[in-house]
């Protein structure tokens, strides 16, 4: 049985909000990329079933972590902070790394600032855990 700890409901709260929004956002990009509602192909990075088997993963661990934050398992403000970490990190290297038209060129340092500005929020999530010391 997993350990329960009581967080601000606030913040639970919010955290759950994020990462449940994401988790739909992410099956529904990858049934979007794979029924080719829209998305044309040559605007994807990657190809289409690729793009579509990296979103349901996204989706399926955003939904996981929904679950473990509604039902209050110890860590899981800590982990949502991570995963959101990660999936703004992934995105990003992901815009960077396959750049290909000089308008995107142009937009990647904007791309880069707004991606540090959304940082502050997991980051401060985690700085705040670190310093209850609960980030054991």
């Amino acid at each position: 049985m997993s350990k329960q700890v009581s967080h601000s409901p606030q913040s639970t709260r919010f955290m759950l909000i994020i990462m449940f929004i994401l988790g739909v956002y992410q099956i529904l990009f990858a049934y979007r990329v794979l029924q080719d509602s829209g998305i044309h192909p040559e605007d994807l990075s990657l190809a289409p079933v690729v793009q579509s088997v990296i979103a349901v993963i996204w989706g399926i661990t955003f939904s996981y972590t929904s679950i473990r934050l509604w039902r209050g398992i110890h860590r899981a403000i800590l982990e949502s902070a991570w995963l959101l970490i990660g999936f703004i990190v992934f995105q990003f290297l992901q815009v960077a790394v396959f750049v290909q038209a000089d308008y995107q060129h142009n937009r990647l340092v904007f791309t880069g600032a707004v991606a540090l500005i959304i940082l502050i929020l997991p980051v401060a999530i985690m700085i705040h855990h670190w310093q209850r010391g609960t980030h054991n």
